[in-house]
């Protein structure tokens, strides 16, 4: 371990900082808007990584404006993930919080998911709150399924690209291993509950499509909806050997999600959304390409 933090910290070392950090910001509630961040010093103690690695984290969220530098006095948040709910009384657009809709699903019974996304990132941390809540006692449900619609290796992604053109098979590479250690972080955090005895029943399916997400979307035990439409910006960005490439890339985490839910009138602007999208999940999910399916027998069989 020596060596690897003088060295400034593995590939693996500097993912496992920006992702967790990125989850903190998301939920807007970790680190609040406008408060700074904790010193690299202390972050490098919290994460066992060498300052070097954390600074190379904190370059990466700077270039996708979560955070910005003040001199001498660190990082401060300017940029959190939004989600709006515009089917309020009077129009009345309501903040809500992912966290906030997460905590109402996972109180039922039986907790259905179906998430279409680029890479999932956003879904984690939240995943993993409830796993505490459920391991606190405060919620107990009997049965979790989720469905992931996800990227294929050999999807036509146009994005990321270095901005000068020229060949972006490195930050394909960087994506997919982004994509493939989310979808595995969500399996075990649902495997963990099943195993140690809190959730009878669990049901992680991933499958594939051969375009790049142009959205990303939420559908939540078939009653609400989370949609966000993905940008594209031109930022740096750090690879796993630590080079940084000037690129054009796909940003997620920061794009602002729209809330709608099913209400008494079925043809109301949320209960019209929510059921469009999920025919749209389920036809999607029926012609897209096969997948796995973790099951509490530990055994994954293709979809």
């Amino acid at each position: 371990m020596g060596s690897q933090r003088a060295g400034g910290g593995t590939g693996r070392a500097f993912q496992r900082v920006a992702d967790t950090l990125r989850s903190r910001l998301a939920d807007g509630r970790t680190y609040p808007i406008d408060r700074l961040l904790p010193s690299e010093r202390e972050l490098a103690a919290e994460f066992d990584v060498s300052r070097d690695t954390v600074q190379r984290v904190l370059r990466e969220l700077r270039s996708e404006g979560w955070i910005r530098a003040e001199q001498g006095r660190g990082h401060r948040v300017v940029k959190t993930q939004s989600i709006h709910s515009p089917d309020q009384p009077q129009g009345h657009a309501k903040r809500v919080n992912l966290e906030l809709v997460l905590d109402k699903a996972f109180a039922a019974e039986e907790v259905a998911l179906d998430v279409y996304s680029l890479t999932s990132e956003s879904l984690v941390g939240r995943l993993q709150e409830q796993a505490g809540r459920i391991r606190r006692g405060e919620i107990s449900p009997r049965g979790i399924k989720i469905r992931m619609l996800l990227p294929a290796k050999d999807a036509l992604m146009d994005l990321p690209r270095p901005c000068g053109g020229g060949d972006n098979a490195a930050l394909l590479e960087r994506l997919h291993g982004i994509i493939d250690v989310m979808a595995g972080m969500v399996r075990k955090t649902l495997e963990d509950l099943n195993t140690e005895g809190w959730v009878p029943s669990v049901t992680v399916a991933v499958r594939y499509t051969r375009s790049r997400p142009q959205f990303k979307l939420y559908l939540v035990n078939r009653t609400e909806a989370l949609h966000a439409l993905y940008r594209s910006e031109r930022r740096a960005i750090t690879l796993h050997g630590g080079e940084t490439v000037d690129a054009v890339d796909i940003l997620g985490m920061q794009a602002t999600l729209i809330h709608y839910e099913k209400g008494a009138d079925p043809e109301s602007h949320g209960s019209l959304f929510v059921r469009e999208s999920q025919r749209w999940f389920d036809e999607e999910w029926i012609n897209s390409l096969s997948g796995a399916t973790w099951r509490p027998s530990g055994a994954t069989a293709g979809e």
